[in-house]
């Protein structure tokens, strides 16, 4: 069966961001080639998704904090740079709020120190359903731990290109990024 759906043209917003150090903007050849090397291992920890106790409903992973900083697919202008559109949905909370797992998963990635997103965890939900949190200041679980929904599995930061506390918290559906806002 083929359907057919309508695809409308979308303005984004444009976000600008101010005061990020110059060498989280511009990067020199050897962060270059790290951001690159971090994206693919990312990437790579995306290319099988075997979890199999898929959920439909996913949960708010900073429930007590619901001020969104920025959101999805935002244009980023980073200290008067024109950069690509926001990956993700930004919520701004205090350093050490605990940060809980939406859904149920299993944890396919951890690194403590990216050069752009600094403390990520990234989980496994099922049928090519991924999600990712970033610039966080603690990380509370293990590669490979499966977590339930609203498990702590890490704590709120401002590691890597960060200007405050927040957790940037991204979903992927077979490598393609998606609305987080709109699977809460």
């Amino acid at each position: 069966k083929t359907l057919t759906y309508p695809v409308s043209y979308r303005k984004w917003n444009e976000e600008y961001v101010k005061g990020l150090p110059p060498s989280k903007v511009e990067t020199n050849t050897s962060d270059s080639e790290r951001i690159s090397k971090e994206s693919l291992e990312m990437k790579l920890a995306r290319q099988n998704s075997n979890y199999s106790n898929f959920t439909t409903t996913f949960k708010n992973p900073l429930p007590d904090q619901t001020r969104v900083s920025s959101h999805f697919g935002s244009r980023r202008i980073l200290n008067n740079i024109k950069k690509q559109g926001h990956s993700g949905t930004d919520y701004a909370a205090p350093i050490g709020s605990l940060v809980l797992a939406p859904a149920p998963g299993k944890v396919v990635y951890i690194n403590q120190d990216m050069f752009l997103t600094g403390k990520t965890i990234m989980i496994d939900h099922g049928y090519g359903i991924f999600s990712s949190y970033s610039h966080l200041n603690e990380i509370n679980v293990k590669l490979n731990q499966e977590v339930r929904t609203s498990d702590a599995i890490g704590k709120v930061g401002q590691t890597g290109r960060a200007t405050g506390p927040h957790l940037h918290f991204t979903i992927t559906w077979y490598g393609i990024r998606v609305n987080p806002e709109d699977l809460i």
